[in-house]
C-alpha cells in the first residue's frame, strides 16, 4: 500500500530471494539494537508443527488460525481498534498483518476486500477459502468520523495535526502498489481522514525497484503507533521518551530479518 506496502513472502520465498538481489539494509549489523523485542530462538529454522485447530503442519504459526506454534509470542496491546482490509490475492502465509493480527489479536481485525469487484474472485486459493478472516463482499462503513485511514497522499496529515480525542480506528491496507492504490481511492471518497507516519527506512529483506522507504505492512502499523505514542504523550510531557511498549509488533519480522541476514552472510 503506497509507502506502506506489503512486501512480504513465505519463507522459501524469502530464501530465494538471498541468492538474487537482496535490500541493502540487509548489511547492517544490528539495526534492533535499539528496540526492545522479545528475545526467542530461531524458530524458522524448527520443524513444521501440527496446528490443534486446522490439523495442518506449520511453521511457526498458522496463518490461517492465527494461531502460534510451539512458543509464546510477545502480547502487544494497541490504544486503538485496528482494522486491516486485506486484497483477496494477498496470501496469510506472506503477509506481515498476520504477524500483527497473532501479537495484538484483541484489538486486530482483518476483512478480505478488495472493494471493486462484485463479490469475491471464483480463484480463491485454499487459505483463503479457510481463514479465519472476516470475508465479505458489501461493506458498510461505520464511525467514518471516528476513524483514520493510514496512507500517504497530499491531503494525509501527521499526528500532530489531528486531535487525538478525535479518532479511536485505524484502517490500514494490505495489498500491492496497485492494488492498495484502488482500495485506498474508494476508503478515501467515503470521508476517512487520512494519516501518514514519518519517513521511515524499510528493513525488508527483499530487494524492490521502489523507495526505501516504502515499509512493509508490519513496519508502518509499528511506526505509526510509535508516532502515536510518542506524539501525544508530549503533548502533556515535553520530556516523554517513548518506552518501546509497541517493539514486539515486529517480534516476527526480525526473526525473517535475522534467519535472512545470518543466510546472507553464510552465502555472500
Amino acid at each position: 500500500m503506497a509507502s506502506i506496502k506489503n512486501l512480504t513472502g513465505s519463507k522459501d520465498s524469502e530464501l530465494e530471494s538471498i541468492n538474487g538481489t537482496v535490500n541493502e539494509n540487509l548489511m547492517d549489523d544490528n539495526p534492533f539494537r535499539s528496540f526492545k523485542i522479545k528475545e526467542e530462538r530461531e524458530l524458522f529454522t524448527e520443524e513444521k508443527k501440527l496446528c490443534l485447530q486446522c490439523n495442518k503442519l506449520r511453521k511457526v504459526y498458522c496463518p490461517i488460525d492465527f494461531i502460534p506454534i510451539n512458543h509464546i509470542p510477545p502480547k502487544v496491546t494497541l490504544p486503538i481498534e485496528l482494522i486491516i482490509y486485506r486484497h483477496p490475492q494477498e496470501l496469510s502465509s506472506k503477509t506481515t498483518t498476520t504477524h500483527i493480527k497473532i501479537l495484538a489479536p484483541q484489538q486486530t481485525k482483518i476483512i478480505l476486500h478488495n472493494f471493486y469487484l462484485h463479490g469475491l474472485p471464483s480463484n480463491l486459493n485454499d487459505n483463503q477459502k479457510e481463514s479465519g478472516e472476516e470475508v465479505i463482499s458489501n461493506v458498510e462503513f461505520i464511525d467514518v468520523d471516528r476513524t483514520l485511514l493510514l496512507y500517504p497522499t497530499e491531503n494525509s496529515k501527521d499526528l500532530s495535526e489531528i486531535d487525538r480525542n478525535s479518532f479511536d480506528k485505524l484502517i490500514v491496507i494490505d495489498g500491492t502498489w496497485n492494488q492498495s492504490k484502488t482500495m485506498a481511492k474508494v476508503l478515501s471518497s467515503k470521508g476517512f481522514r487520512q494519516v501518514r507516519i514519518k519517513t521511515e527506512k524499510t528493513l525488508f529483506w527483499r530487494y524492490q525497484s521502489l523507495s526505501e522507504n516504502y515499509l512493509a505492512t508490519v513496519e508502518a502499523v509499528y511506526y505509526f503507533f510509535k508516532d502515536f505514542d510518542t506524539t501525544y504523550n508530549k503533548k502533556v510531557n515535553e520530556d516523554y521518551i517513548y518506552d518501546g511498549k509497541f517493539d514486539n509488533l515486529l517480534f516476527y519480522f526480525k526473526m525473517q530479518y535475522d534467519l535472512i541476514q545470518n543466510e546472507y552472510k553464510s552465502n555472500p
